[in-house]
């Protein structure tokens, strides 16, 4: 492998180092919620950061989180004065910007990865010197930092990389050679097949590179569609009553299954913002009549089990006239 520099959604590559043999030496000053499943330590693994009062009440690292990594035996110690990012493993080692949290997945960052001898020791007498800088959290430490965990009508500053993800993501756009889709999204539960499809699809090999970066779900258009791999459908959503009530943040196809059974169906994994229920448009007259102007479908007049394949003019003009801010 030899030395490799890492920029934009590094943690694909970090998560993939914290799996190889150990022994594991982590040092990452803030540890968000999501850090257990970004980082596989494990039993006799080592793990430093800033677990002061400070850093806990901000909302930069999670106590929930470290009681996670200490049931699996993973020795942790705080060092309010760290502020390096250091993964050493047997055989390798990272060194770079991203702290272990969600929000540091989704920004662009620098990690350097090297399989060097010298920079695998190296990296590791550095978590050693956090260590021996800072104390060892102990069961009745965690007990008492949760205790100091902000409540949920607190905001942390804002922080891109530490507690709050870049403006945007790269749902927006198709990849290259992709398509828009429009549709609407009713609410129907699975039949027995189309669950087994979809928890498939949701453990399959092309989800395992979203994971920690977008939030992922099932969508079953009632027909053989003929969406792809990348390209982006915008959801009408439609509650309970029969009512159409907002349209989603889009989304992008990761993968689809086609549902067993005499009637063609088509199950879709799409990714989201992790913030896209935020960013839906809730005035929904003014989201059909751009739908309306757009694409010329009328969606109170139309067949809901199907998807419509929008043109490039078509789909971006869409986008732009509901999520202008945001793209």
């Amino acid at each position: 492998m030899g030395t490799k520099v890492h920029g934009l959604h590094p943690w694909d590559e970090l998560t993939r180092v914290s799996k190889l043999q150990g022994p594991r030496y982590a040092a990452f000053a803030f540890i968000g919620a999501d850090a257990p499943d970004m980082l596989a330590l494990e039993y006799g693994d080592v793990l430093v950061c800033n677990a002061s009062e400070g850093a806990i009440r901000n909302g930069v690292t999670n106590p929930l989180a470290l009681r996670e990594f200490a049931d699996r035996g993973v020795q942790l110690f705080s060092c309010a004065s760290l502020h390096a990012k250091i993964l050493a493993v047997r055989n390798s080692a990272a060194v770079g910007s991203a702290n272990a949290s969600r929000s540091s997945s989704l920004s662009l960052e620098a990690v350097v990865v090297s399989n060097d001898r010298a920079f695998i020791s190296d990296a590791r007498s550095l978590v050693r010197q956090a260590i021996e800088a800072g104390t060892e959290i102990n069961d009745e430490y965690l007990t008492t930092a949760a205790t100091w965990m902000p409540d949920d009508h607190y905001r942390p500053p804002e922080i891109v990389g530490v507690t709050t993800p870049p403006a945007r993501e790269d749902v927006f756009l198709p990849e290259p050679g992709g398509r828009y889709w429009l549709a609407v999204e009713w609410q129907e539960e699975y039949s027995a097949e189309e669950d087994s499809v979809a928890r498939s699809i949701r453990s399959s090999k092309e989800a395992r590179p979203f994971k920690t970066r977008f939030e992922l779900d099932t969508y079953l258009v009632g027909s053989d569609a003929r969406a792809e791999a990348g390209d982006v459908f915008v959801l009408v959503n439609m509650n309970d009553e029969g009512q159409l009530v907002r349209v989603w943040e889009p989304a992008k196809v990761v993968a689809s299954r086609q549902v067993p059974g005499k009637n063609s169906s088509t199950m879709y994994l799409l990714r989201y913002n992790r913030r896209h229920e935020e960013n839906a448009v809730s005035d929904i007259d003014f989201a059909l009549g751009e739908i309306q102007a757009q694409t010329g479908k009328d969606l109170r007049q139309w067949d809901h089990d199907e998807a419509v394949e929008l043109s490039d003019a078509q789909g971006t003009e869409l986008i732009a006239a509901l999520w202008e801010e945001r793209i």
